[in-house]
């Protein structure tokens, strides 16, 4: 989603009844599509405007833009799945101590760290996944995608409910925000924080003023089935990485050193004559945990730093070469990466190798490239010593 568009478009108009008019403003702001097939006629100018899915006017039929509701999608998931509306849906949001599922989250983190023996954590940890996995059925279709459904994945049902919501879509359109409103690209710095206040004071309104009917709707509901559905998907992602950490460690120490010595000799390992084959490295080989590594791409993605293609986009005030560079230093910076114990050929004494980090970026990151004196150059002038430039300020609003 590059703008939005649709929020707050229809401030001042009244949906409550559906007529010719009504019909008018809703194709000119394509929030509404006519469909080739006409159906019944149920022209009345008291038609109220129940269900945007299946408007009905003068004997032609309508369905909601698909482009209103991807737009509904992205702002509707950046807010309840960073936790923006915890405290109107009810979600304590105390991130390690509430009663959510990052709080399942962490006690699962924690608890584990009491178990010494691999084996045991291991064990510890699958039963964790089997207490935690969905006893109901349509939640487990929508946190693991099945093609075989009405409904394959979330984003799907999402589509089917929304257009359904039409209360919750009317408020949208409708809402007058207490922040004056301007269009504006989602991820442009001091901009995007106006959007966000705009779209809080939405929820505000939506979920406090219209409690009782949007109860009714089910509309609550299903923001809280969205919140719910997000965080088990969190949570059993990071039981099945760190299954999958802790099997690989453990079976490697399992060979003997000597064994190991002999392998390091022989195999086509990443470290030969003192040189690192890094030519195929992309940044998820960075990564200690896949899920984080998800999430940065996701932000990086809607804050439009890089589009859907994973091209570098143009930031007003940030330069390319140094934007990239940033991002390398940003990752280290925040701990993302694996640690010399996982990685030790990343690693030169106690620094991570500049020259790997690069090819990693360079593999990843499309429309400009950096070499190692690059990178170099920007850590040690400017990085190393945390003066201010735009592209770091940019990674740190994320």
């Amino acid at each position: 989603m590059e703008t939005i568009k649709y929020f707050s478009v229809l401030k001042g108009v009244s949906l409550n009844k559906l007529d010719q008019n009504v019909v008018e403003v809703l194709l000119d702001k394509n929030i509404i599509i006519q469909n080739e097939s006409p159906i019944y006629d149920s022209a009345s100018g008291n038609d109220e405007i129940l269900d945007f899915c299946e408007l009905s006017f003068n004997s032609n039929s309508y369905g909601t833009s698909q482009d209103l509701l991807d737009e509904m999608y992205a702002v509707l998931e950046y807010i309840i799945e960073n936790g923006f509306a915890d405290h109107y849906l009810g979600v304590d949001e105390d991130f390690y101590f509430g009663s959510g599922n990052y709080s399942d989250l962490f006690n699962v983190q924690f608890q584990s760290k009491a178990f010494l023996d691999v084996k045991e954590r291991i064990g510890f940890l699958k039963r964790s996944y089997s207490e935690f996995y969905p006893k109901d059925n349509i939640d487990e279709h929508l946190i693991y995608n099945n093609e075989n459904l009405l409904f394959p994945d979330w984003r799907s049902y999402f589509g089917y409910l929304i257009s359904n919501f039409a209360e919750l879509v009317k408020l949208y359109l409708t809402c007058d925000p207490k922040v004056t409103w301007t269009t504006t690209v989602i991820g442009d710095g001091k901009n995007k924080r106006d959007a966000i206040d705009d779209i809080q004071s939405f929820l505000l309104a939506g979920l406090t003023e219209n409690k009782k009917q949007f109860e009714e709707y089910g509309i609550n509901g299903f923001l809280r089935i969205w919140r719910r559905v997000h965080e088990n998907k969190v949570l059993l992602g990071y039981i099945i990485d760190e299954i999958k950490r802790l099997e690989k460690n453990n079976y490697t120490k399992q060979k003997t050193k000597s064994k190991v010595e002999t392998n390091k000799k022989n195999s086509n390992s990443i470290i030969k004559k003192n040189v690192i084959d890094y030519s195929s490295l992309k940044m998820i080989d960075l990564f200690r945990d896949s899920a984080v590594y998800d999430e940065f791409i996701k932000k990086l993605k809607f804050e439009e730093i890089i589009d859907k293609d994973f091209n570098l986009l143009k930031k007003e005030g940030c330069l390319d070469i140094k934007l990239l560079c940033a991002i390398g230093f940003f990752i280290i910076k925040k701990g993302y990466i694996k640690d010399k114990a996982e990685k030790p050929s990343f690693y030169k004494g106690e620094r991570f190798i500049d020259k790997v980090l690069v090819c990693m970026l360079n593999n990843t990151i499309n429309g400009v490239k950096i070499s190692g004196a690059n990178y170099s150059k920007h850590r040690q002038n400017t990085f190393d010593l945390n003066i201010e430039c735009n592209e770091m300020e940019l990674l740190d609003s994320m």
